[in-house]
């Protein structure tokens, strides 16, 4: 009898997990890859196989999206799909838009302006009486200086209102970075339908909770905190991300504030990953995609953190809502502290090899390290898109995780030419 198929599309970063959990469950998953232009064909595709890799002994079964909607709507229609889910940031609007008009479990389109667009998610925190962060979409400095002014900010952040990674999150405190922020903001095209925004820049610490949704309720899966790399003016520039505990003292408040977050955003399936500031005034929503947090977090890592994957636990809240009920009330524990450390590139290079692996193989907390090649420029790390690879690392004694992170650190910043052969 020929498994049912469960539709992914554009499984990239964590989205991976997907193709493993779908197999475990007995179902078969297709993986629809959007369409690319000619010139960007041939490094998408080796791309995806390379993360396909990490997940499968084997290329899942692939279908190559049309550029039109309608046409990729009909072939995906044909193989009679019980679920169709996104993979990625890229996926969401044609996943949840699709499996709508198939009756299948989904976010109602006319919803999905607020769980794309972080100027709309605001609005809506607004209209729900929630706290929120003052947003404006702008196109020009003339604007960005007003909406300083009337709201007497000293420091603002511009970065897309859909993007991804990072990439053009500017702070901003006077007007020469504000003109470079908006600069290259304008030079950005993620998405469609994307905008530049100001919004207000909130102190204090950044945290993630991610979790899950069965017909609008809710379930807590993982919790983590950022760490920053300091002295940095870049507003987003990742040092490495660890999981968090009941023990931090704002954790508590958080939780109660996202369970608000969710139904005024509207998010009623699937997979969730917030992010949220805390600050003297309490927890305030940075942003929350409905997809499976990013990272490259493979499947068997945040099984050794929290006990299963956030793909798995989607998929259930899709699939075994009796399940999902089960675990709702169930004490969320940390099994093995987890940190995601980003590798940090101090300089632009070229990169002839790259040997993360080798280097950081035999760290006590090691798991899996994404490296991302040799024979290529690497730039000076300023987000999440130019990182110079990944490291995740589990351990049940988190000072052992800690100094297994400082190492990392000090070899970043001191001998990066052992993590890397560079072009003298």
């Amino acid at each position: 009898m020929a498994k049912k198929n469960i539709v992914v599309i554009e499984a990239t970063s964590s989205g991976i997990n997907y193709i493993h959990e779908i197999e475990k469950l007995g179902y078969h998953p297709v993986c629809v890859e959007l369409y690319r232009g000619e010139e960007e064909k041939e490094m998408q595709r080796f791309l995806h196989d390379v993360q396909y890799a990490l997940v499968t002994d084997k290329n899942p079964d692939i279908l190559s999206a049309d550029e039109s909607y309608e046409k990729t709507f009909e072939m995906i229609k044909e193989l009679d799909p019980i679920l169709i889910i996104p993979g990625s940031d890229a996926g969401l609007v044609w996943a949840n838009k699709m499996a709508y008009e198939l009756g299948l479990p989904g976010n109602k389109p006319e919803l999905l302006i607020k769980m794309t667009n972080k100027r709309c998610m605001q609005e809506s925190l607004k209209k729900s009486n929630l706290r929120y962060i003052k947003s404006k979409a702008i196109t020009s400095f003339e604007e960005a200086k007003e909406f300083m002014s009337e709201n007497d900010f000293s420091k603002v952040i511009i970065k897309p209102s859909i993007g991804q990674a990072s990439v053009g999150v500017c702070l901003c405190e006077n007007d020469d970075e504000l003109k470079h922020a908006i600069d290259l903001n304008k030079d950005i095209e993620l998405f469609d339908n994307d905008e530049m925004i100001i919004q207000e820049y909130i102190e204090g610490e950044e945290y993630v909770v991610d979790s899950v949704s069965c017909k609008g309720i809710n379930r807590t899966i993982a919790r983590y905190k950022y760490k920053n790399v300091p002295n940095v003016s870049e507003a987003a520039t990742r040092d490495y991300l660890i999981s968090v505990d009941e023990d931090d003292p704002n954790i508590k408040e958080i939780m109660e504030y996202h369970k608000k977050v969710i139904p005024a955003i509207g998010i009623e399936y699937g997979a969730i990953h917030a992010e949220y500031k805390f600050d003297s005034k309490g927890p305030v929503l940075m942003e929350v995609n409905c997809r499976v947090n990013g990272g490259m977090q493979i499947y068997s890592v945040e099984d050794k953190a929290w006990g299963e994957s956030h793909a798995c636990a989607a998929l259930e809240a899709y699939l075994d809502s009796d399940r999902f009920h089960e675990k709702l009330n169930k004490e969320l524990k940390i099994n093995n502290y987890y940190v995601r450390k980003y590798l940090i590139m101090p300089k632009e290079c070229f990169v002839l090899e790259s040997h993360v692996n080798d280097v950081f193989k035999d760290l006590e907390s090691f798991n899996v390290a994404i490296e991302f090649g040799g024979n290529r420029f690497y730039p000076k790390t300023v987000n999440l898109s130019t990182i110079g690879g990944i490291i995740h690392l589990t351990h049940g004694n988190k000072d052992k995780l800690m100094e297994d992170v400082a190492f990392i650190q000090r070899m970043e910043k001191e001998e990066i030419e052992k993590i890397f052969t560079i072009e003298k």
